[in-house]
């Protein structure tokens, strides 16, 4: 039994209903790497003089798991299709409207503050001893799962049992490294990129672990033309030229599309 389904056993899901969609009635539930870029993003897709969508910001499991229990959120952009897939299987999301949205790359930072980048083995090498490196719970947050995936292909995962300090999300990684409470942190790209307080040590090969692809889809019982209207926007070229600026990866059929 994998990690989805085990989680899943633990969740009464609650009755859902139908409510009246108003902007004020739902909010988009987005992965915490998305915490800076999302609301210029949204900004973009707003009317002038209108009020641009409120989101939410947290691990994707512990978003999904929100929605599951009935939390109002129109939109859902994880940072991995597993926790999508995980909602799709219960019915909870517009089918028809999920779509890849952006994509990142994985890397290993470390604090400006700290001066000299810290040496780093190669691949297959043991890691050092007394080295504190910030990842993502790796059971259960997407930047956790990828990086476990990264660790074990260079062989530095044995051996990492008292230098992983696990977090719930990756906005608490990038915390502790501003801190200088951890050596190193496994983060995504964008991160590092649009902080100024940590620099990137090494950049994990794509081959190394899965395909980071930020899905989006509407929550079927907020489903309205508003919401899709919203969804579309954030696929088309406003938003795009955020996201790209922020260094996301876009498909081209976004780059391309109103």
């Amino acid at each position: 039994m994998n990690v989805f389904a085990k989680l899943s056993a633990g969740i009464a899901l609650t009755a859902l209903t139908s409510f009246p969609v108003n902007a004020s009635d739902f909010k988009v539930f987005a992965a915490a790497s998305l915490t800076d870029v999302m609301q210029e993003a949204l900004k973009a897709c707003t009317p002038e003089g209108g009020m641009p969508a409120q989101a939410v910001y947290a691990g994707s499991g512990t978003l999904a798991r929100q929605i599951a229990q009935g939390a109002a959120a129109g939109l859902f952009i994880p940072a991995n299709p597993q926790w999508m897939d995980w909602l799709g299987h219960r019915g909870l999301i517009a089918a028809d409207t999920r779509s890849d949205l952006l994509g990142n790359r994985l890397v290993l930072a470390y604090p400006k503050d700290a001066g000299q980048k810290p040496d780093l083995p190669r691949a297959g090498s043991p890691l050092p001893e007394g080295l504190r490196i910030g990842i993502g719970e790796v059971n259960s947050v997407p930047a956790g799962i990828y990086g476990k995936q990264a660790l074990q292909a260079l062989n530095w995962w044995n051996g990492t049992k008292d230098t992983l300090v696990q977090a719930s999300n990756v906005r608490e990684i990038l915390t502790w490294l501003i801190r200088n409470e951890t050596d190193f942190g496994i983060l995504y790209r964008t991160d590092a990129l649009n902080h100024r307080a940590v620099e990137i040590a090494y950049e994990f090969p794509q081959d190394t672990h899965n395909p980071i692809r930020y899905p989006i889809a509407v929550i079927a019982d907020f489903d309205s033309p508003e919401i899709r209207r919203l969804a579309a926007c954030l696929q088309g070229r406003k938003a795009t030229a955020v996201f790209t600026r922020y260094g996301f990866w876009v498909p081209v059929k976004n780059k391309n599309s109103d």
